[in-house]
């Protein structure tokens, strides 16, 4: 796996045509709050995918999920990042 990208709370690996979004423990929360948090989010982001698949707008699709170890992979989609696209100040044609 490559990593393609990384935040304050996930790591992305490209892995052939999809991405891995793997949530990362925190050593500074307490553990029970951090794996809490972790599962939240996780499941929170892959609930917000599918019903936004569902009311057909483009988007990745979820290929697997893995909830024990806080991760996800999705379709990989080719082309520019969304937030190279709206940082151009251009934005509202994509937000209609």
């Amino acid at each position: 796996m490559e990593e393609i990208g990384r935040g304050a709370e996930a790591v992305l690996y490209r892995e052939g045509n999809s991405v891995v979004k793997a949530r990362e423990k925190k050593s500074y929360r307490i553990p029970e709050i951090d794996e809490e948090l972790r599962g939240f989010r996780t499941r929170r982001e892959i609930k917000v995918i599918k019903k936004v698949a569902k009311l057909g707008i483009p988007t990745a699709n979820v290929i697997s999920e893995n909830e024990n170890e806080r991760k996800f992979s999705m379709q990989f989609l080719e082309g520019p990042k969304l937030r190279d696209i709206l940082d151009r100040g251009n934005y509202r044609e994509y937000c209609r």
